[in-house]
């Protein structure tokens, strides 16, 4: 099964999962409506071999009860894995750096001196004339 993988290109994380569990949730409910909806051996009993037509509907509709309950079980799977995706990505502390072109001495929030973060900062400087960049750390 392939699952969706979060990145700031595509679709939040939240929105990913709030659709998944949206769909779970109406098809939790047309599972519902679906079971209701069984085949009851008094609406076969005025047909030719009864027993037979009512045990092949009965097995009919078992088999889209399956398929549907398996796309649920899809659909719980991909749940899980957008909210494993999501539960690393959450920042732990955001890092302001700031290069100027003029040669003002660089910054940086995260409190190192010459850390990865001002030398990118500064590598986008050189495209820019200047440049404040943000970033957010992850565990």
């Amino acid at each position: 099964m392939m699952f969706p993988t979060i990145h700031l290109n595509g679709t939040s994380g939240d929105d990913l999962l709030g659709q998944t569990v949206d769909a779970m949730l109406a098809l939790s409910d047309t599972i519902t409506a679906i079971q209701a909806a069984g085949p009851n051996s008094r609406d076969y009993y005025v047909q030719p071999g009864q027993q037979q037509r009512f045990a092949q509907a009965q097995q009919q509709h078992d088999d889209r009860l399956a398929k549907l309950t398996a796309i649920q079980a899809d659909l719980v799977a991909i749940a899980e894995s957008i909210h494993a995706q999501m539960a690393p990505r959450k920042p732990v502390t955001t890092i302001r750096a700031e290069w100027f072109a003029d040669g003002t001495q660089a910054t940086c929030t995260c409190g190192r001196v010459d850390c990865d973060h001002v030398l990118n900062a500064q590598a986008f400087a050189q495209v820019r004339g200047s440049v404040s960049a943000v970033w957010e750390e992850v565990k």
